[in-house]
């Protein structure tokens, strides 16, 4: 069985709602969501990156990551205004509790401009420096945005190791592996807060990325449904339920 681009996307948002539904509503669902769902952002990322080598603008492909992230940021900082949403610390509202909420938007933007310039500085030796200093600049940027931290390392994997499969998917199990054994030596550094080395590691669960693995190995290779609903599908049901959920997560406060 194969699945096309659209089809790993549906999978995807299906299972992104149902992370942010119990991160909203922590408790209402099993411990185990948290690992089901860990997926979602690393095929984000690499469907972003198959999309960087097919689409035919990069330039409006970019433009849209960033629009996005926009528009989600000013949704957000509205959102927080409104419920007056503050910093847990000073009980104020304060820039970071504004702008306070998920943006996976800027975290793709800002990995597909840091693969733009990488496969520039591979095919021509023009600007090679500057390109580089830039690509660094981003790199240290991507580590504030959401998830940046672990998704950097896998979208450079992706993007460098693309004609070679067995090396990308076993640097992405090397790097999940890593991420397990930091997560084992975290736990056995504390004591009392957590039950079990299992309720800890549903808590730090970035190991649980190499579940995406299976539908790169899925992957056939095509777009699949190109209508304009498909192509703009995850720039509104993004935001929109995220939205939702804030306002949601408010009022049963």
């Amino acid at each position: 069985m194969k699945l096309n681009g659209f089809q790993i996307k549906l999978i995807a948002l299906a299972f992104m709602i149902l992370d942010h539904v119990n991160k909203t509503f922590y408790g209402l669902l099993p411990s185990w969501v948290e690992l089901l769902t860990r997926f979602v952002a690393p095929i984000f990322v690499y469907l972003m990156i198959e999309g960087f080598f097919y689409t035919r603008s990069r330039k409006k492909y970019l433009i849209r990551l960033y629009a996005g992230a926009a528009v989600m940021l000013a949704g957000n900082t509205v959102i927080n205004f409104l419920t007056h949403n503050t910093d847990p610390m000073t009980g104020k509202i304060t820039f970071l509790s504004l702008i306070e909420g998920n943006n996976i938007f800027l975290t793709l933007a800002v990995l597909f401009s840091i693969i733009w310039l990488l496969d520039s500085i591979r095919r021509t030796k023009k600007l090679r420096v500057l390109k580089g200093v830039s690509a660094l600049a981003l790199m240290l940027a991507s580590l504030m945005c959401e998830g940046g931290i672990y998704l950097l390392p896998i979208a450079l994997i992706m993007y460098l190791c693309r004609n070679r499969a067995r090396l990308q998917y076993g640097l992405i199990l090397l790097f999940c592996g890593l991420l397990l054994v930091k997560a084992i030596y975290s736990y056995s550094s504390m004591t009392g807060i957590y039950t079990s080395l299992y309720d800890y590691l549903t808590f730090d669960n970035q190991f649980m990325m190499f579940t995406a693995v299976p539908f790169m190995m899925l992957y056939d290779g095509t777009r699949g449904n190109s209508s304009r609903f498909a192509k703009n599908l995850f720039y509104i049901i993004y935001p929109v339920h995220l939205w939702i959920l804030m306002i949601l997560g408010h009022l049963c406060a």
